[in-house]
C-alpha cells in the first residue's frame, strides 16, 4: 500500500514536471492532484529535490528491466538486428513518455540541477546503456573486421542515439513522425556499423 501510494506520487510528479515544469510545479499542486495531504508527501520525500531523486531512481529501474528484456529478446540474433531492436525501443520509449523526456531534458540543460547525487545518477543511465551496447552489441561484431577504440565509440554511439532521438521528437515531432520509422533505425544502424568500421590501408 505504501510502495503503491509512493509510485503514485512519482508518476504524477513526473506529468506535472513534464508538462508545467518543475521548477513551475509546487508540492502543493502534487498533492492536490493525488488529493492528499501534504504530511503524506512528506512521509516519503523531505522536498522536491528528493522527490527529484526519487523519480531517477524509479526512472533508473523501469530503464534496466527495459535493457534486461531486449538482452533476453536479442541474446540468439547478430550485433546488426540487436542495435536495431535497441534502437526503436529507444524511439518507442521517448514517443510514449514524453513527460518524462521533457524531464530529463531540464535535468541535463538547467544548472539548477547540478548536485552530485543528481548528476552521479544520470551518469549511471549512460553506464548501463554504454555496458549494455559494448556487451550485447560491439562484442558480436567480432574481430574479423577493423574498428576504431571500442570504449570511445560506444560511448559516441549512446550519446549520439539518445541526442538525435530527444532533439527529432523536441523540435519537430510532426515531421518525425511522418518519416517511416522502420527507414530511420534502418540508416541509424548502418551508419553506426559502417561508422565504426576502419578501411584497409
Amino acid at each position: 500500500m505504501k510502495e503503491d501510494k509512493k509510485r503514485k506520487i512519482l508518476e504524477k510528479a513526473i506529468e506535472l514536471f513534464g508538462e508545467t515544469g518543475y521548477l513551475k510545479t509546487t508540492v502543493e499542486e502534487i498533492t492536490n492532484s493525488l488529493n492528499i495531504s501534504k504530511g503524506s508527501f512528506y512521509t516519503y520525500f523531505d522536498s522536491k529535490e528528493s522527490l527529484l531523486l526519487g523519480i531517477l531512481n524509479y526512472l533508473f529501474e523501469q530503464h534496466c528491466l527495459i535493457l534486461d528484456r531486449i538482452k533476453e529478446e536479442t541474446k540468439d540474433l547478430n550485433a546488426e538486428d540487436t542495435l536495431r531492436v535497441y534502437l526503436e525501443t529507444s524511439i518507442e520509449k521517448t514517443m510514449v513518455n514524453k513527460n518524462v523526456t521533457a524531464l530529463i531534458q531540464q535535468v541535463i540543460f538547467n544548472d539548477f540541477f547540478k548536485v552530485d547525487e543528481i548528476k552521479k545518477k544520470l551518469s549511471s543511465f549512460k553506464e548501463v546503456d554504454v555496458k549494455f551496447v559494448r556487451e550485447n552489441i560491439f562484442e558480436k561484431l567480432g574481430r574479423k573486421k577493423r574498428y576504431f577504440n571500442k570504449n570511445l565509440v560506444v560511448e559516441y554511439t549512446i550519446s549520439s542515439i539518445h541526442t538525435f532521438i530527444m532533439v527529432n521528437l523536441k523540435e519537430r515531432e510532426t515531421e518525425f513522425l511522418k518519416q517511416n520509422k522502420e527507414g530511420i533505425i534502418e540508416d541509424l544502424t548502418s551508419l553506426i556499423l559502417h561508422g565504426i568500421q576502419k578501411e584497409e590501408i
